[in-house]
């Protein structure tokens, strides 16, 4: 990982350690994810408390993303169960193509965001060029999602 991710990488973990809230949390990895890998389109998608599908709650980009994600989706399952990364770097059949959030991404990225064990939604990001995510944006998207799992809220 280069020293600009692991700059931002500390300073992300620095302003997490400081987190009150959840939504503290979310915010300060949206910007984080924003800053470090300049997609197009950056969502997170929290868990809706009333069904079995999850609602936007924070977006960066200019570009249409879906508002409801529901939760028995290919996508989202192998998020949630596996707790793995999942990238998908050019357009084609694939049983995750929901990552792909709208008809101009070409490179998606989505993990599943835990704090203590407990699940609380996805942060999905999408490029327009193919190819877009390497390995460095993934080590950088995995080690905050690490942070930010080991998190105890205040």
């Amino acid at each position: 990982m280069s020293f600009y991710y692991t700059d931002l990488l500390l300073e992300a973990g620095n302003l997490l350690g400081e987190a009150k809230t959840a939504n503290d949390i979310f915010e300060t990895l949206i910007e984080y994810v924003n800053s470090a890998l300049k997609p197009d389109l950056s969502c997170f998608y929290v868990n809706n408390t009333s069904d079995t599908s999850m609602k936007l709650k924070l977006k960066r980009g200019f570009t249409d993303a879906p508002d409801i994600l529901q939760k028995e989706s290919e996508l989202l399952c192998f998020l949630l169960e596996s707790r793995e990364l999942l990238c998908l770097n050019s357009r084609k059949i694939s049983p995750f193509e929901e990552l792909l959030l709208n008809d101009s991404m070409n490179s998606g990225i989505a993990i599943a965001i835990f704090i203590k064990q407990q699940e609380y939604g996805a942060l999905i990001i999408n490029s327009k060029q193919p190819f877009y995510f390497k390995r460095k944006e993934i080590v950088f998207l995995e080690s905050l999602a690490s942070i930010i799992t080991s998190k105890e809220l205040k």
